[in-house]
């Protein structure tokens, strides 16, 4: 295959195309590439000197070819696509950090949500707007029975009437003073009674007064007892209190175990 390019055409020649007609020149640079490994490699032919000044500055032409050989545009295509990889690239990494992100913001909501709740429980603020507590109190306590007229005696039973008159001491600093009904019957060990009692001084540290209800059995030796506060008997900073109070007899001494709820605020 042999190229014929007039001899008239030289680098100045060249030049100017190059500056007037870019896109004529690329084209021809592209022609004169493609003819010039086609006569180097394939077959020897003669190229004029004129031709080969042209080929070696457009080949050297930093706007059509870069200093390895290679197109300029294609270059110029590799590095679009390199940044466009390395633009996807970046977005794929500020994608995941605003994921990892979100998540992290979501459980340190959840958190602080919770937390929240653990402070501000339904059981708290129940208790600060004065809901019943329960606590409990146990000490010892002394007591003194009067009879109060005759007793009532029948047939398999016998019916008498006592004044109480007690002490509290331990959590429950206070007097007490009631009235108790008893029944015996002919069978040792068996008896019932019934009692009021006032109770009237401190309940851990808390002043006012309740009413205390009895009932109690004793079935040949084994007692059945029930102790309970009177709803809506207390006072002062004893209102609202309810519970439950159990008589302990160990060796002929007196003592109490009183579970009771009572607002927090008085």
């Amino acid at each position: 295959m042999l190229m014929v390019v007039p001899m008239t055409m030289g680098r100045e020649t060249s030049k100017e195309m190059a500056s007037n007609d870019f896109f004529a020149l690329m084209k021809c640079a592209s022609k004169l590439t493609q003819t010039h490994m086609d006569v180097e490699w394939r077959r020897p032919v003669f190229v004029t000197s004129a031709s080969r000044r042209l080929f070696d500055f457009l080949r050297r032409s930093p706007y059509f070819w870069d200093e390895k050989g290679i197109p300029t545009h294609s270059i110029q295509g590799t590095l679009a696509g390199d940044m466009e990889i390395t633009d996807q690239r970046k977005i794929q990494i500020r994608a995941r950090a605003f994921a990892i992100a979100t998540i992290c913001l979501f459980f340190a909501v959840a958190l602080a949500s919770f937390a929240f709740t653990r402070t501000h429980s339904p059981i708290q603020t129940a208790a600060q707007n004065g809901a019943n507590v329960t606590k409990h109190a146990t000490g010892p306590f002394d007591v003194k029975l009067a009879p109060q007229g005759e007793d009532d005696k029948a047939e398999g039973s016998t019916l008498a009437r006592y004044s109480l008159d007690k002490q509290y001491h331990g959590d429950l600093d206070a007097t007490a003073k009631g009235t108790m009904l008893t029944a015996g019957t002919d069978v040792k060990g068996s008896a019932g009674y019934v009692a009021i009692e006032r109770v009237t001084g401190k309940l851990n540290g808390r002043t006012g007064s309740f009413v205390l209800q009895h009932t109690g059995t004793l079935t040949r030796g084994a007692p059945v007892q029930n102790i309970t506060v009177v709803p809506d008997s207390g006072t002062g900073q004893l209102t609202g209190l309810t519970g439950k109070l159990t008589v302990i007899i160990d060796a002929g001494k007196h003592s109490y175990a009183f579970d009771y709820s009572l607002p927090e605020t008085p």
